[in-house]
C-alpha cells in the first residue's frame, strides 16, 4: 500500500444519537441521510472537485490532496 500526503476533515455531529432517537424528528433524519448520500455522491464522483466524503454513524470525513479543496464543502 502507498501512502501520500493529504488533508483530512473529521466533522462529528453533536447531538446526533438523541436526534435520531427522537420521534418527532423522524422527518429531518431522513432528509439528513438524504442529503449525505447526495453530498457524497457529488464529490466523489466529480473528479475535477479532488475530494472524497465519507458519512458513517454520525461522523463526515474528508479528504484530499490539497488544503484549499476543503473549504467548499466544510461551508457547505
Amino acid at each position: 500500500m502507498n501512502y501520500t500526503e493529504g488533508y483530512v476533515a473529521f466533522i462529528d455531529i453533536l447531538g446526533f444519537s438523541q436526534y435520531v432517537s427522537n420521534e418527532d424528528s423522524v422527518d429531518g433524519t431522513y432528509e439528513l441521510f438524504e442529503f449525505m448520500d447526495k453530498f457524497c455522491f457529488l464529490f466523489n464522483t466529480s473528479p475535477e472537485l479532488k475530494i472524497n466524503v465519507s458519512f458513517f454513524s454520525d461522523s463526515i470525513v474528508l479528504t484530499t490532496d490539497e488544503l484549499d479543496n476543503l473549504i467548499i464543502p466544510i461551508y457547505i
